[in-house]
């Protein structure tokens, strides 16, 4: 794939805060952040759309001695229309869990199950880092 060059302005404020991001970050050069950027941005917009074809990870913590509670995690996932691949469970301490949830469906029904999840009594923290799908816009 051929490059195509452009210049960018800046602020020498805001260029000095951007190079000291990239050293702390390890990047080789600005050319390859700025790159990260645009994919990122793209990404963002892309799910935007509720429809994006997409991979997530949902991440619930939660008291595993509430009542059913392990139950109602278990059925939301089986009754989500996506692709569960797999889940990891961890033993945080004595009383609470982690759960990690790896799924494939769109934008949409991976943000939901984030959501069902996390709202349920007894989930301390839910959070969802959700992809556009490779090939997909990025």
């Amino acid at each position: 794939m051929a490059l195509e060059r452009f210049g960018v302005g800046m602020d020498a404020g805001l260029l000095a805060a951007f190079d000291q991001l990239l050293d702390r970050q390890g990047y080789p050069n600005r050319s390859e952040a700025i790159r990260d950027l645009v994919r990122a941005s793209l990404a963002a917009d892309a799910l935007a759309d509720v429809n994006q074809p997409a991979f997530g990870v949902v991440v619930v913590m939660y008291d595993h001695h509430k009542p059913d509670l392990v139950d109602q995690l278990i059925s939301i996932q089986h009754d989500a229309p996506i692709d569960v691949v797999c889940s990891t469970h961890v033993h945080i301490d004595a009383r609470n869990c982690a759960e990690a949830i790896f799924a494939v469906g769109t934008a949409g029904e991976i943000r939901d199950l984030g959501q069902r999840l996390a709202a349920l009594k007894g989930v301390a923290r839910g959070e969802s880092i959700i992809l556009a799908r490779p090939g997909d816009p990025q």
